[in-house]
């Protein structure tokens, strides 16, 4: 399983993972995955998030850096950028 930030849980500072990430609470900052990043319907993100792929279900404000795939669900906003880039 993937580690998870969960629904009543805030974070705020820098979140560096070498595995894939799941957030359902709140964060503040910038998080940094080599693998996959999904922020789930109840996940609230001001940050910039860099990883392989990034999901995006709940909200997210900032930048997104992904290497492979971004996907914006129907339940998912986004207020910021998205760029597909190299690692």
């Amino acid at each position: 399983a993937s580690p998870m930030i969960g629904e009543k849980t805030f974070i705020k500072g820098t979140i560096k993972a070498k595995e894939n990430l799941q957030i359902l609470g709140r964060v503040e900052g910038t998080v940094e995955s080599t693998g996959d990043v999904v922020v789930g319907e109840t996940g609230f993100v001001e940050a910039s998030i860099t990883g392989d792929s990034v999901m995006v279900s709940g909200h997210v404000q900032g930048t997104v850096r992904s290497t492979t795939l971004f996907a914006l669900h129907k339940s998912g906003t986004l207020s910021g950028e998205v760029r597909l880039c190299d690692r």
